[in-house]
């Protein structure tokens, strides 16, 4: 699986997004499942986090500058 801070696609089932916080590879994400995985108050069923939140969070990782050696 290619990951990015956690996430990723399966190399055989690319359409699957891999969850870091996710408890199985079934569990609802809204990362991989989108409106379907929120709960009444918004957040992600699975782990409990706001997407907006954990979406932030990776942006920044993808756009941080690389750490110096």
């Amino acid at each position: 699986m290619a990951k990015v801070a956690g996430y990723g696609r399966y190399l055989d089932d690319p359409n699957h997004i891999g969850c870091p916080r996710a408890k199985t590879d079934m569990t609802p994400c809204a990362a991989r499942d989108g409106r379907t995985a929120e709960a009444d108050d918004r957040c992600c069923v699975g782990c409990g986090e706001n997407p907006a939140d954990l979406l932030t969070a990776l942006v920044r990782e993808v756009t941080a500058p690389p750490a110096e050696s």
